[in-house]
């Protein structure tokens, strides 16, 4: 048996035996600092190429702090607007005064401080007169439907201010022609509160008003009639 067993292993032809493939570090860093080959001139060109067009496909970011890009005004034709607007020489005569805390001038652009609800203190621009419609709209109209009065203040004071700026908000959001015509949920106004008079005598004044519609019943009757 023992001799069977010895001619079965020396007639099995050896196996190499299968070892991972191990990297060190060091050689790493060779395999990296190596310049490769390219085999041909046109792939390199083509590498360059496709390198060469993301870089040209990617936008700088906006550094230059306009706040009225959207509404296509540059910075000189604000600034003229914002100087030359009666309605807010309040507001420059405090941006001027030093001890201030309200107002400031800044690259010749009036701005208000505010305090956020974290305690940091925010500036709004100053609009002037001929370019509060267009941030009304701005801040009014979403993206997807038009907002209500609450957010669409809380949205323009994050960045804009002028005088009466909350009563004229919403009076934009009032008289706005789509709200109006679609209304909005949950807005629906209520009837008025009357005071009822006191009754010194039993039955002297009945109350009487209808409920429903309800479910119907047997007899397809869908209101209640009552009386207090």
């Amino acid at each position: 048996m023992g001799n069977q067993t010895q001619l079965i292993v020396d007639q099995k032809e050896a196996e190499p035996e299968k070892i991972n493939a191990v990297v060190t570090r060091s050689q790493e860093a060779k395999l990296k600092s190596e310049p490769k080959n390219v085999e041909k001139e046109g792939n390199s060109e083509t590498i360059r190429a496709e390198v060469q067009t993301i870089d040209e496909c990617q936008l700088p970011p906006s550094d230059d702090g306009s706040p009225v890009s959207l509404l296509r005004v540059n910075r000189e034709e604000f600034k003229t607007a914002q100087a030359s607007d009666k309605s807010l020489l309040g507001c420059w005569e405090k941006g001027k005064k030093s001890n201030n805390a309200e107002f400031e001038i800044e690259n010749e652009i009036l701005f208000r401080k505010v305090k956020d609800h974290r305690g940091e203190i925010r500036k709004q621009v100053v609009v002037p007169s001929k370019l509060r419609v267009e941030i009304l709209k701005l801040c009014h109209e979403g993206v997807a439907s038009h907002l209500g009065t609450t957010k669409t203040k809380d949205k323009l004071l994050r960045y804009y201010f002028w005088p009466n700026v909350i009563k004229d908000t919403e009076e934009f959001v009032r008289t706005c022609h789509p709200c109006q015509k679609v209304g909005k949920p949950g807005e629906t106004k209520k009837a008025p509160l009357k005071l009822v008079p006191i009754i010194s005598e039993v039955f002297a004044k009945l109350n009487v008003d209808l409920v429903g519609p309800l479910p119907e019943s047997e007899n397809k009757n869908k209101y209640l009639l009552t009386a207090m």
